[in-house]
């Protein structure tokens, strides 16, 4: 139930992920929703929800947030100087994109981000590594760091000319 927009009235989420993963689970977790078309706006996000329950610890539903990463590409925007710099938040579990300044085209959200930071999350939850984003094929520094105890890890990128820029 969405009650400050009519134009949910009737709408479903039964098969999206997250309700059907929160609907057997076991365990008070949060789930991050891969980035996808919101069936009411019909412009992408994420979600992040939680299990409720009833008194007997059966499906009660669930609390869902909605996240715009547009919200996101804006705040990294105007935080980082350089036409080349770039800033990721990526789901640990599936590996995926939640949000990126710049936005990257509509076909990226979905494909899991093939990159050195999943070794390198196995090894510390911070530090740096240099890679080639398979995203706009730029050779970048990057240095990472965990979001708490969320699956999600923050990514902030930057390239040898921006970097040279700066100095």
């Amino acid at each position: 139930v969405i009650s400050h927009n009519p134009a949910a009235k009737g709408r479903t989420v039964t098969d999206r992920d997250y309700y059907k993963s929160l609907r057997t689970a076991t365990d008070d977790q949060l789930f991050i929703a891969a980035v996808e078309e919101g069936r009411v706006t019909g412009k992408p996000h994420f979600r992040i929800t939680r299990r409720l329950n009833y008194p007997d610890g059966s499906f009660g539903g669930l609390v869902l947030a909605t996240i715009n990463p547009d919200a996101f590409s804006r705040y990294y925007r105007d935080l980082t100087a350089g036409s080349q710099n770039v800033a990721s938040l990526l789901g640990t579990k599936d590996r995926k994109l939640r949000a990126r300044s710049p936005a990257p085209p509509i076909e990226h959200w979905n494909e899991p981000v093939d990159s050195p930071i999943w070794d390198m999350l196995k090894k510390a939850s911070s530090g740096q590594y240099e890679n080639t984003s398979q995203i706009d094929k730029i050779h970048r520094l990057f240095v990472y760091q965990q979001v708490g105890q969320l699956p999600l890890v923050m990514v902030t990128g930057f390239s040898d000319d921006n970097l040279q820029q700066g100095v």
